[in-house]
């Protein structure tokens, strides 16, 4: 509990100081070290990353079949813009978990990298044998948003209807973001044809694509539709 606190409460360098204490002493907390670098990527600490890693490496508990660590580890290069390092362990990992993969794809997403954000997906269903959850889809599907890839977000969108995740509020509205940035007013308009229910940020996404590519009237039915509804 007191290491714990410690990670919340102290400077990022003396919860360092105090695992590399406790490896000098033979006592090694993985809970720690995973809160610990957990702290140090949402503050963008690539320094003292560095250190954490090298205190898991000499402890052994960075070894190819500790995934909760590596997982730890590719989220914190992710987040530091080191996405070479990220991806070198990612790729040592003897096994990968759904979220080796999503912490990944966010990371290329995040750092501008859009265009492997759909590889990495295939490889997960095709390598790995796993199927993405409404995370993944959504994050991919940004991906090919950002990136002007209608096609790869087309494919993704076929594996929404197959997943049945596309009545998921966060697929929803990336699908409805992709078609918009990709002038596909009419693919707009099939979704929200064939999945019922909005929400304030469905109804904005949609209500700018129109206003953006002359659909009016389109747009004063959703502008009508929200105040109705008091969005």
């Amino acid at each position: 509990m007191f290491l714990t606190s410690n990670v919340r409460r102290a400077p990022l360098h003396v919860s360092v100081s105090s695992l590399s204490q406790l490896n000098s002493q033979s006592v090694f907390s993985v809970k720690y070290a995973a809160k610990l670098l957990k702290k140090l990527a949402d503050d963008g600490n690539f320094k003292l990353g560095k250190v954490v890693h090298a205190l898991l490496i000499v402890s052994n508990h960075a070894s190819e079949d500790n995934v909760i660590q590596n997982n730890c580890l590719i989220n914190l290069y992710s987040r530091c813009g080191q996405l070479t390092m990220a991806r070198h362990i990612f790729n040592r990992l003897q096994q990968r978990n759904i979220v080796s993969w999503s912490t990944l794809m966010t990371g290329y997403l995040h750092n501008g990298f859009t265009w492997e954000v759909p590889k990495l997906l295939k490889d997960m269903v095709s390598v790995d044998n796993l199927f993405p959850n409404e995370y993944i889809l959504s994050t991919v599907l940004s991906s090919c948003s950002n990136g002007g890839l209608l096609h790869e977000g087309q494919q993704c969108h076929a594996l929404v209807l197959k997943s049945g995740l596309v009545f998921h509020q966060y697929v929803k509205n990336a699908l409805l973001s992709l078609y918009t940035m990709s002038s596909d007013m009419e693919g707009v308009l099939e979704i929200l044809k064939s999945v019922p229910g909005s929400s304030n940020i469905t109804d904005n996404v949609v209500l700018k694509g129109f206003l953006d590519h002359g659909y009016i009237n389109e747009a004063l039915d959703v502008f009508s539709r929200m105040l109705s509804e008091g969005s």
